[in-house]
């Protein structure tokens, strides 16, 4: 079954994975899109594996309706980072 009929069917997305050229960027805007406006992305793995803006994107327009993340595109954050104030996005420090 092709990435893009999986991203439709499910409320929610777990993503475990390594991090490879491969899969940067792995959820997209266009992956995004796909996913029903119920469903939540749950990202435990690396952050780079997901298209930050886009995810902001898609929360702050209820495109989503929610994420929880264990990951950011730049560990430790620096600076202002949209993503905290995303309504129904819990974010947790990064434990290894």
């Amino acid at each position: 079954m092709p990435k893009e009929r999986l991203l439709a069917v499910p409320g929610v997305v777990f993503l475990h994975s390594p991090l490879t050229e491969r899969i940067s960027h792995l959820i997209s805007r266009e992956r995004l899109v796909l996913m029903k406006p119920t469903s939540v992305l749950i990202n435990t793995s690396r952050g780079p594996i997901v298209d930050q803006n886009a995810l902001e994107d898609a929360l702050f327009s209820g495109q989503i309706a929610g994420a929880g993340l264990d990951v950011l595109k730049v560990e430790p954050p620096t600076g202002e980072i949209r993503l905290m104030s995303a309504p129904h996005c819990l974010i947790t420090p990064h434990i290894e």
